[in-house]
């Protein structure tokens, strides 16, 4: 009796102790049981609130989709992001996490694929909403669609625990109305591009919604943002109004033309102030106007005397006949002047020649060769080069004067710009009877004077005194000619 007494003891002990160790069993897998959880939140309408999705002791897996279906005439999804560290995971191994949502669904989808690797899921993804008027408080109810455990573990897919998140509507505020909108001015007068402000006071100051809009009646002729500032844009008017909670005020707004400062003339300062110019030539005068930026900078050009020289408005210069005259550059009320003197053209050779082509001199004689330029007062001012073939038969100076050295026959050359004309000199040996001569005959040359007579005689000394003479004339008349 004994032994089936401790038996029965030892079997309810047992029976006790199993059902202890079922209970913690029990216990322990309720508490790592794989969930998905939403967050919960609270709002009034109007507002926008944010979900929070995530797993918690999911085991590892490839696959995973979840719907949350929601109320449109309640809620809007306004927005929704899927947790970048799981998407890039998923992109890195070939797979993808998305998000399907709008505000027209009534149902937020997300989905994983692994592919090539399995992943341990946490944080999802956020889904925020905008609260509707009328709307109730709702839980958020996750679906999971599809769940695919990592390959090879042999397990089969778990059961996943979905614990909704509620989003609570509070009761929204009594709504304040706007009384009335104020501006502190309602009319502005600005200059096109100026800018102006303009300050709206809405009253009550606790009313519900204080949103000022601003517009403009024309905005080609002013325009106005958000914060009440005003920007001419062309001349004419418009109003601006400033509204808010059906409530308005406005400002009529008038914008004149700009009209640039006027920027006077400083000075006018010419480049040179004296030009010498050779008639039917020209010349540029160049003018600086002062300040750069002088409102009006149009210089006028004038002449003293056109008949001398003229200026047309570019400051280019023209001699018309010689003289002088004086041109003035003028600009906003001053000037600057230039005196222009304008000599007389050269007139151009056309032709150079000896009065003579042949000339006969005797040794130690001299005589002048005759130059005629053609036209008559050409060559006025170019030098004359007299030269000689040959300097020891006959010699000539810078004037044309020859000098017989010994006999033979040289040529002088003039040269008178481009041209040459030639003259050919023939050089004899000194007669003996030349009455220049005082080493040949006899007499003397004493202060009276006495009468040379020479080996010809009385009469042929007479001869040869008159040819003299006559030699002595012709010489000062070439003189004279030249």
């Amino acid at each position: 009796m004994e032994i089936k007494r401790l038996s029965h003891r030892l079997t309810s002990l047992v029976l006790v102790l199993c059902l202890l160790l079922g209970m913690g069993l029990t216990s322990v897998s309720a508490a790592d049981e794989p969930t998905i959880t939403v967050t919960s939140v609270s709002g009034a309408p109007g507002d926008t609130v944010t979900i929070s999705v995530d797993a918690s002791n999911i085991p590892p897996c490839v696959g995973l989709s979840l719907n949350i279906p929601f109320d449109l005439s309640q809620f809007v999804c306004v927005e929704s992001k899927v947790n970048p560290d799981l998407a890039a995971f998923a992109q890195q191994n070939g797979g993808s996490a998305t998000l399907i949502s709008g505000t027209g669904s009534p149902l937020i989808q997300f989905f994983f694929i692994g592919n090539k690797k399995s992943a341990t899921l946490g944080h999802l993804f956020t889904a925020t909403f905008l609260i509707k008027e009328g709307a109730q408080t709702t839980d958020m109810q996750p679906v999971v669609t599809t769940f695919n455990p990592e390959p090879g573990s042999g397990d089969p897919p778990a059961a996943i625990q979905t614990i909704p998140g509620t989003i609570t509507v509070i009761d929204a505020p009594p709504v304040i109305p706007v009384e009335s909108v104020t501006l502190d001015n309602n009319s502005l007068t600005l200059t096109e591009g100026d800018t102006g402000s303009l300050n709206a006071s809405v009253n009550p100051d606790n009313a519900t919604d204080k949103t000022v809009v601003w517009t403009s009646s024309d905005e080609s002729v002013a325009t106005v943002d958000q914060n009440g500032v005003v920007t001419a844009v062309a001349p004419g008017s418009a109003v601006i109004t400033a509204s808010a909670g059906g409530k308005s005020d406005s400002c009529e707004v008038t914008v004149n033309a700009y009209v640039p400062p006027v920027i006077p003339v400083e000075s006018v300062t010419l480049d040179n102030n004296s030009l010498t110019l050779t008639e039917g030539d020209t010349g540029s005068l160049n003018v600086s106007v002062n300040p750069d930026n002088a409102t009006d900078k149009t210089v006028v050009w004038t002449s003293s005397d056109e008949s001398v020289a003229t200026v047309d408005q570019n400051g280019v210069v023209t001699a018309v006949a010689p003289g002088s005259a004086v041109i003035t550059a003028s600009a906003g009320g001053k000037s600057d002047s230039c005196e222009v003197t304008v000599q007389q053209k050269p007139i151009e050779i056309t032709g150079v020649e000896f009065e003579k082509d042949n000339v006969s001199i005797e040794v130690g004689s001299s005589d002048n060769l005759t130059v005629t330029i053609t036209p008559e007062g050409a060559g006025d001012d170019i030098d004359r080069v007299f030269t000689s073939s040959d300097e020891s038969i006959v010699t000539v100076d810078e004037d044309g004067k020859i000098t017989g050295i010994a006999p033979g026959t040289a040529t002088i050359t003039v040269t008178i710009g481009d041209f040459t004309a030639t003259c050919t000199i023939t050089v004899t040996e000194k007669q003996s009877g030349n009455p220049d001569d005082s080493s040949s005959g006899s007499g003397s040359n004493g202060s009276g004077g006495s009468t040379q007579t020479g080996d010809f005689g009385t009469p042929l000394a007479g001869l040869l005194a008159a040819g003299s003479l006559c030699a002595a004339a012709m010489l000062m008349l070439r003189k004279r000619r030249r």
